[in-house]
């Protein structure tokens, strides 16, 4: 694109980052990140969640928690991706507090949980044997209107044929 005189967009560039990550090029993903930021362009939420999910899949949550709180004080509005993509590594490097301190957050920040959301907390709930937690969290995704699904269904000790 460039030898063509054809500036990259932001979706490019978040396709290139995407497979940088991908592909377990962390140092690289890093250094496109920093020429990225010289171009001057405005990115948008899908280049913060590429960061984070990168970040996080590459055995570096402490940083993605980091970076997540530095968007967290911005003006940037994050989105429940957002949120559910730190969640989800949190809880699977044993961070369960912080895991749930951010789910209690999600309103907070003008945002509603989704099934995603919930299915993360309740599998939490479940491998931790807290069951009457459990059914509070699911009986609270019901109120929300947040339909479960075939799998959040199917989590629930008292649901399964």
């Amino acid at each position: 694109m460039l030898i063509k005189g054809v500036s990259p967009d932001v979706v490019s560039y978040n396709n290139m980052l995407s497979d940088l990550f991908q592909t377990g090029r962390f140092s690289e993903a890093k250094e496109f990140y920093d020429s990225m930021n010289e171009t001057g362009k405005q990115w948008n939420i899908s280049t913060w969640n590429i960061i984070l999910d990168g970040l996080c899949k590459n055995n570096c949550v402490d940083n993605a928690f980091k970076f997540f709180e530095n968007l967290c004080s911005t003006d940037l509005q994050l989105n429940i991706i957002s949120f559910n993509t730190i969640i989800a590594a949190l809880l699977k490097c044993g961070r369960k507090e912080d895991a749930m301190d951010l789910f209690g957050a999600i309103s907070a920040h003008g945002l509603v949980p989704d099934v995603v959301t919930y299915c993360l907390m309740a599998e939490n709930l479940i491998e931790e044997g807290l069951l009457e937690e459990f059914d509070s969290l699911f009986s609270a995704m019901e109120k929300s209107g947040c339909a479960p699904n075939m799998y959040a269904k199917c989590s629930s000790p008292g649901i399964v044929a």
